[in-house]
């Protein structure tokens, strides 16, 4: 199985408008540090990252990641 690169992890998070920040990776339990789509610090490891790219600010957020689409007020 051959070892995951940082360069390998930055173009795959770049697909969904995140960035890595942390400088160094040794495997998929490390947490590393993240920066999602909306500005957010998000510590996590590789592992579940990868799999599903969720910052715990924006989850709750229903402001977030609504492009073109009118967000009905609360009555």
């Amino acid at each position: 199985m051959s070892k995951i690169k940082l360069d390998d992890i930055r173009k795959e998070l770049a697909e969904d408008n995140w960035t890595l920040v942390s400088d160094s990776y040794k495997n998929l339990d490390e947490v590393l540090t993240f920066m999602c789509s909306e500005g957010h610090t998000v510590y996590a490891p590789w592992k579940k990252i990868r799999t599903k790219r969720e910052c715990p600010l924006c989850k709750g957020n229903a402001y977030t990641h609504h492009e073109n689409k009118v967000v009905p007020k609360k009555k």
